[in-house]
């Protein structure tokens, strides 16, 4: 899939969007897992569920075919 069809300044406005997103969850990163943590959660589970659940969100924008979702999926949650 190939965004050549998109006009640029499209482009350049989705990847603004996508820049403030991910700065905007980041930042909200230590909120939440301060609230997990004190509610008796392992930091190292907070850890694991924070890349599952990233890797869930992105795998199907990452462009691959639906066939290769499981091991897209796989290989971003064990950091690959």
């Amino acid at each position: 899939m190939t965004l050549s069809h998109i006009p640029a300044q499209p482009r350049l406005l989705l990847a603004t969007v996508g820049v403030v997103f991910a700065s905007a969850c980041f930042g909200l990163v230590p909120l939440f897992a301060r609230h997990l943590t004190d509610a008796g959660m392992a930091a190292h589970a907070v850890a694991f569920y924070r890349y599952v659940l990233a890797s869930l969100f992105f795998c199907p924008s990452s462009g691959a075919p639906a066939h290769s979702a499981r091991p897209c999926c796989g290989a971003c949650s064990s950091g690959w």
